[in-house]
């Protein structure tokens, strides 16, 4: 093998061997960003779920504390939603036992006084009688109109400010929901932009590493074609240098001979 080919072959060897280099460097490169691409969106699916769940948690144990008052306010509308209107007292107002009490001590009141004078039997012992239970009656029916009434009402106001509490029990859950719903909704469209954008990422290290390959390929082709073209004008003008000037002959002279 002749200088020149020795020369080319290692230039070809060298080429190859410096393509191949670049190509599996450009290759590694890609592929640690692949990795580090993948491993940042498996950390932004894992935030993503662990804020997901604490979310739930958050918004299961504000039902659990809400649920008493909401229970109760449904209880207390329920019964409002029964409870009839106010009825005035009729006759049988006279079976209240504080209006019995008044009219059977009054009525003793009277006949003892009447039975010490010994008028028990007198007519005005009757009108006295008569009187006192038409003006106990008259006074005692406005007590008990009054004390129903306002039991009546104390019965409704407590009913009403239950069921109030159990309205904005409701309502906080509302809000509450609205507020892991809006979380939630913010949670998942941040995690699949993050996650979109990490695989754009890897796409384009794999990209990048197809085309840093291809380069080193192809800039070791060119360089490779380079060396051959330089070796083969080198490996001309060697030859050139060898080749022995002409010396003319004459005959029976002897052949000049040159080192070559």
């Amino acid at each position: 093998m002749g200088i020149g080919t020795g020369l080319a072959v290692a230039s070809i060897g060298g080429g190859i061997a410096s393509s191949a280099i670049g190509a599996h460097a450009a290759g590694k490169a890609a592929d640690a960003q692949v990795t580090s691409a993948d491993k940042s969106a498996q950390l932004q699916k894992q935030a993503a779920d662990e804020s997901l769940a604490f979310q739930k948690q958050q918004y299961e144990e504000n039902k659990q504390r809400q649920a008493p008052w909401l229970a109760s306010g449904t209880a207390a509308l329920s019964k409002l939603s029964d409870m009839p209107a106010f009825q005035a007292p009729g006759a049988d107002f006279t079976t209240d036992p504080g209006y019995q009490f008044r009219v059977s001590e009054g009525n003793k009141a009277i006949e003892r006084s009447a039975a010490a004078r010994g008028a028990v039997a007198n007519p005005a012992t009757q009108k006295a009688l008569d009187r006192f239970n038409q003006d106990t009656a008259s006074t005692e029916y406005g007590n008990i109109y009054a004390r129903r009434f306002n039991e009546y009402n104390n019965t409704l106001s407590q009913l009403q400010s239950r069921a109030g509490i159990g309205q904005t029990a409701a309502v906080n859950l509302g809000t509450a929901g609205q507020q892991t719903a809006n979380s939630v909704s913010d949670i998942l469209g941040n995690s699949a932009t993050r996650q979109g954008q990490d695989a754009q990422n890897a796409g384009a290290a794999r990209a990048s590493g197809y085309v840093g390959g291809a380069n080193a390929i192809t800039s070791g082709i060119g360089g490779t074609l380079g060396n051959l073209g330089q070796i083969y004008t080198l490996s001309q003008i060697l030859k050139s240098q060898r080749t022995p000037p002409f010396v003319p002959q004459y005959p029976g002279q002897q052949p000049t001979s040159y080192p070559g």
